[in-house]
């Protein structure tokens, strides 16, 4: 029997915990994903904190929304072996400056410091797309 996608093993806050702790292929030893897929990185981010995709790339400026923008470009900047430049970040979150994308990152290494959620957001995002590759299944 094949085992579900990583990407619906955590698409939402109950199941976060559990896309931690999954004792699936361990990841130890794998190389990091050249590359990864910022639509996908924006897909599963706006699921994991229970909003859409339009309100995560827009100018609101809601905790919440702020906080999945900072998932996204903390996984763009740090999972794969070549990290997308802010400004190429910025251009796939509806064109925003690269200062605001500085920002954003600044914001996520704090959030991973201080709150358990988002920390445990990244580990899954980080897992997921290394053991996918960078999401190649999911690129449209």
């Amino acid at each position: 029997m094949n085992a579900p996608s990583p990407l619906n093993v955590f698409v939402n806050r109950e199941n976060t915990m559990r896309a931690v702790a999954y004792v699936g292929p361990s990841i130890e030893g794998r190389p990091r994903p050249r590359w990864i897929s910022p639509d996908v990185v924006i897909r599963v981010a706006a699921a994991l904190y229970g909003i859409e995709e339009s309100e995560l790339l827009s100018r609101r400026r809601n905790p919440r929304f702020e906080e999945a923008r900072a998932l996204v470009v903390w996984c763009l900047w740090t999972i794969p072996t070549e990290p997308m430049s802010y400004v190429r970040i910025g251009r796939h979150m509806d064109g925003r400056d690269h200062s605001t994308v500085t920002n954003l990152h600044v914001k996520a290494i704090a959030l991973r410091l201080c709150n358990g959620f988002f920390a445990d957001c990244c580990t899954a995002m980080r897992r997921y797309f290394i053991l996918t590759n960078g999401g190649a299944h999911e690129r449209a």
